[in-house]
This record gives C-alpha cells, sequence and structure tokens, in this order.
C-alpha cells in the first residue's frame, strides 16, 4: 500500500481583491502542498505578501477555494485550531523592544494558546532551536536585525506547528546572517512543511524542493530549481542559469500580456 499523501494546502483558482481596488492582488491562484520548501518568488508588489497573508487567514478569500490544514478558509468566524498548527512571520514584525528574547517568545506561546505549564520549556527548546541560547535573557529591542529575526523564527515555531510561512525572512540580512538563517531552516524542515517568499534567487536555491514564480498576481511557474533553470531564453538577463530562468518566466508573460 502506498503511503498516505497529507495535504497541507490546497488553493484551486484562488482570488484575493482588496476593497476598493479595480483588479484583484491574487488571481486564479493554484496550489497543492503536501511537504517539503516551497519558495514564492517575484519582484516587490508581486504579489507574495498578500497571498501569505490569506494563507494564514488574514486577508480575506475573494474567489475560488483554500483550505488549510483541512480548514475551509472562504467560512466565517474565527479559526483557532488552525492558527494553533500555523507559525508566521511577517517581513516587518512587531515586538515589546524591553521584552527579553526568553518573554517574547513565551508571549508568542501564550498567544498560540499553548498550555501554560508547557510554555516555559517550549520557550526555552525553541530559542535553543534557533541558536539564541546565549541571548535569552537579551531585550529584543538591543538585538541585531539578524538575531531579531531568529527571535521572531523562534516565537513562530515555539508552539511546534505543522506549517511555517516567513514572509522574506533574509530580508536585511547581511550574508554571513543569510548563511545562518539557511542552516536554521534545513534543520527545521524535516518537522513541518515551510513556506517563504524571497527575490533572492540565490536563498531560493539553497533552500527550495519547489518555486513558485509570481507576478502581478498570477503563478506563471510551479516546479523545481532545475526545472526553472530549464526555463533559460537565450540572452535572458541573470548572473546564473536560475536568475536567467526566473528572468525569462517573467518577461515571456509580460510578453503575452502585451
Amino acid at each position: 500500500m502506498p503511503p498516505l499523501v497529507v495535504v497541507v494546502l490546497s488553493a484551486k483558482d484562488l482570488t484575493v481583491q482588496y476593497n476598493g481596488t479595480s483588479s484583484p492582488q491574487i488571481q486564479n491562484f493554484n496550489l497543492e502542498l503536501d511537504g517539503g520548501v516551497v519558495a514564492i518568488v517575484g519582484r516587490n508588489g508581486a504579489g507574495k505578501s498578500t497571498l501569505l497573508r490569506t494563507l494564514v487567514g488574514i486577508q480575506k478569500v475573494g474567489a475560488g477555494t483554500l483550505e488549510v490544514l483541512g480548514t475551509d478558509l472562504r467560512s466565517a468566524g474565527p479559526k483557532y485550531d488552525l492558527l494553533s498548527r500555523i507559525g508566521f512571520l511577517p517581513q516587518d514584525f512587531g515586538y515589546v523592544p524591553s521584552f527579553t528574547v526568553e518573554e517574547f517568545v513565551m508571549y508568542g506561546a501564550w498567544l498560540k494558546r499553548l498550555p501554560r505549564k508547557h510554555i516555559p520549556i517550549a520557550a526555552r527548546d525553541a530559542i535553543e532551536q534557533v541558536g539564541l541560547g546565549s541571548a535569552c535573557n537579551t531585550r529584543v529591542g538591543k538585538l541585531s536585525g539578524g538575531m531579531r529575526r531568529r527571535a521572531g523564527i523562534a516565537q513562530a515555531i515555539v508552539h511546534s506547528p505543522d506549517l511555517l510561512i516567513l514572509d522574506e525572512p533574509t530580508s536585511g540580512l547581511d550574508p554571513e546572517q543569510r548563511i545562518s538563517f539557511r542552516e536554521l531552516i534545513r534543520s527545521i524542515q524535516a518537522e513541518r512543511c515551510v513556506i517563504l517568499s524571497s527575490h533572492l534567487i540565490e536563498d531560493v536555491r539553497a533552500l527550495a524542493s519547489r518555486v513558485l514564480v509570481l507576478d502581478a498576481g498570477k503563478n506563471l511557474f510551479d516546479g523545481t530549481v532545475p526545472e526553472l533553470e530549464g526555463q533559460e531564453l537565450p540572452n535572458a538577463p541573470g548572473d546564473s542559469a536560475l536568475e536567467r530562468g526566473y528572468t525569462s518566466v517573467i518577461a515571456g508573460n509580460r510578453a503575452a500580456d502585451q
């Protein structure tokens, strides 16, 4: 008997539109996901953040269907059970500067409704997992940008979510911090499905088992890194086969729209 495949996320003809806008931010988006690390790439304004916000229930579904971990996100009302199974790190996340790293992560555990008696141990485990054990009592406002982002990831994984969603997680990090981040994602991906957005192609190559190319709210490509490299057109701009494959996909879509 073949192994049971558990669908983590299923989107069919998903369309998302902000109130008062004339065109949708996400158009007829389709995706079925059962694990691995999925990278969503695209230029600024392509719709990446809107899509991720929709996947966690912050932005309303306009049309089509969207199920995440078996929950229909078209239905009304709070979805506390679902949110307790998702970890989400926005590109710009809020924090209380005076909180220590431990307090910050414990607060996240409380928000995710972790039982009170389990919070201290879960927080310490998450902090150790992201390599901030020595900074446990440091105030979040005193951390460097890279360390603060690690603290954000610790808060996102403190409740052991089945699905981890990260919006531009390496934005603003220096090269050494980005390498450390990649190592962190590799260490946690075996335990959960990860979706991350990025405009940095080298991060995608290093991490992703699957790549989506998003432009103007449309999913232009869905495949592996080698498959995206295979989209390369003659004279396409880019310093690597992956960059040239990406720019070829974008150029082909824009030419078709003209």
